[in-house]
């Protein structure tokens, strides 16, 4: 996704760089602004969605979990078989494991060597992967020259 996004960023910064060349303040604040625009609207979002079914059956909130349960999965359907084995399926093992109630349960991560080699090659993948370590990076100094 993040690629995705790059694309119309890139043409942005392009395009003010191409016609606002002799104004600095709205070569950088154009696409600032447009960037603030865009996560404004996703932060704003955020509080129209509903909670996770998950997080409400862990938290004995079961008729709001069935709610929107039916809503998202069940057509508006309280006897639909989706419905009925999710539900199942969720509180089946938020009872088991209790996971969900402990978010701060990390021993997983490093329980076992393989784990802690995925956690390891996860940790690098995000690191290695960074802008800063991408040549593009460098580019944007070199247009002076």
């Amino acid at each position: 996704m993040q690629q995705i996004s790059a694309i119309p960023a890139a043409w942005v910064t392009y395009g003010t760089e191409k016609n606002f060349a002799d104004d600095n303040n709205r070569e950088w604040r154009i696409p600032l602004w447009l960037q603030m625009s865009f996560s404004g609207i996703v932060a704003i979002a955020v509080f129209f969605l509903p909670e996770s079914p998950r997080w409400l059956i862990a938290n004995d909130r079961h008729e709001e979990a069935l709610e929107v349960l039916i809503k998202y999965h069940g057509n508006d359907n309280p006897d639909d078989a989706l419905v009925k084995l999710s539900y199942g399926e969720m509180q089946e093992l938020i009872s088991v494991e209790g996971s969900d109630k402990r978010w701060w349960d990390y021993t997983k991560l490093v329980k076992t060597r393989a784990a802690r080699w995925r956690l390891t090659m996860v940790v690098s993948m995000g690191f290695f992967g960074r802008k800063p370590f991408s040549p593009s990076i460098y580019t944007c100094w070199l247009t002076g020259i």
